[in-house]
């Protein structure tokens, strides 16, 4: 069924050629000439698609690795504050003032968007966010539990070590977090650093395929044009030599 849709095409195109005093020669050139331009078009419709996408990839792990180290950076201020409140004359827990809860709570609701599509880290992210309220909790709790004798503090030594194994345990995650989008980030830069070799020979063999099939082409046409003026002038020949009767 293909092969008579084929030749039925190819015939209302020989009549249309045919009608119009289209030369077979011209349109073998049109089509060879379109053939590479399209062969060198897609080459560089794919090679620009693939470095959106790897740039959009790169940005977003930047900034997922962003978003952990601020968090770090974060919960060690809130304990070095935390600390500071303790040895202070009026023992309060200074660890969570509004500006940083809203810069963590930024921050984690970026990185559940960065890890939607992956479960794992995902569940990871919101584990932390689970850890850093309780710890955030506990922190509260130690200094309202505080005693202060003779301008000293006294805390609950049981709850400063969870305080202080849940902040460890906390950063040891973030770290991993961030040692993961680390070396996602290295793995795409050699994957670029491949694909770019590839893309060169591809693009280049793209290009030498689309020259090949335009200078094809332009002979094609040329040799073509020639015959017809060699027709022409032999005719000519032929017609102003009287015949012998």
């Amino acid at each position: 069924m293909q092969y008579i849709s084929s030749l039925r095409i190819a015939g209302a195109i020989d009549r249309w050629r045919r009608r119009h005093g289209v030369d077979r020669q011209l349109i073998i050139t049109v089509v060879l000439v379109l053939t590479g331009l399209v062969i060198f078009a897609l080459g560089m419709g794919y090679t620009l698609i693939w470095h959106e996408r790897s740039d959009a990839q790169r940005i977003h792990a930047l900034r997922a690795r962003d978003d952990i180290e601020t968090l770090q950076a974060v919960h060690i201020q809130a304990n070095a504050d935390f600390l500071l409140g303790l040895d202070s004359a009026r023992v309060a827990s200074f660890a969570w003032p509004v500006p940083r809860v809203v810069l963590a709570a930024t921050c984690f609701d970026r990185l559940e968007q960065s890890y939607a599509s992956d479960p794992g880290s995902e569940r990871a992210v919101r584990h932390l966010r689970g850890e850093t309220v309780r710890w955030a909790w506990l922190l509260a709790d130690i200094a309202v539990r505080a005693r202060v004798a003779d301008g000293r503090a006294s805390v609950d030594s049981p709850e400063l070590l969870e305080a202080n194994r849940m902040l460890a345990n906390i950063v040891a995650q973030l770290v991993t977090l961030r040692d993961a989008q680390t070396a996602s980030l290295r793995a795409a830069s050699d994957s670029a650093t491949r694909h770019l070799v590839i893309e060169r020979t591809v693009l280049a063999i793209t290009a030498l395929v689309a020259c090949f099939l335009l200078c094809y082409a332009l002979l094609a046409h040329h040799r073509a044009r020639l015959a017809r003026q060699r027709t022409r002038h032999c005719f000519r020949k032929r017609a102003a030599v009287p015949s012998v009767l």
